[in-house]
C-alpha cells in the first residue's frame, strides 16, 4: 500500500468515526453518508437495521462498489489522481430514512 492509500484509509477512518458520532441519536432504518473527493472518488458509509455500518467506495462515474482491500487489488486509482490534493473533499451528504 503506497503513501497516497495510506492518507485514504486515514481519511475513511477519521469519517467513519465522525458518522459514528453523527448517527448518535438517529434512529432510523437506513442511514449513509456520502463523500466524494476531488478526484471523483465517493467514499460511501451506510449503517442498515442493526448492523454495524460498512465501507464501500466507487467512482462518480463507476456503478460498481469496492472495499477498501479491493481499491488496493485493482489499484483503482490511477497514479495520476493518486496526489494529496485530490484527498480534498467536494462535497459530503447525509441521508437517512426507512425500508418500505
Amino acid at each position: 500500500m503506497n503513501e497516497f492509500y495510506n492518507k485514504l484509509h486515514e481519511f475513511t477512518l477519521s469519517e467513519l468515526e465522525q458518522f459514528h458520532k453523527e448517527i448518535l441519536n438517529i434512529n432510523e432504518a437506513i442511514i449513509t453518508k456520502e463523500i466524494t473527493l476531488k478526484n471523483g472518488l465517493t467514499i460511501r458509509i451506510s449503517k442498515w437495521l442493526g448492523m454495524d455500518a460498512f465501507v464501500k467506495f466507487n467512482h462518480k462515474t463507476d456503478i460498481s462498489s469496492y472495499t477498501f482491500d479491493e481499491l488496493i487489488t485493482l489499484n483503482y486509482i490511477p497514479e495520476k489522481y493518486q496526489n494529496e490534493e485530490f484527498l480534498e473533499v467536494h462535497s459530503r451528504n447525509l441521508a437517512f430514512g426507512n425500508m418500505v
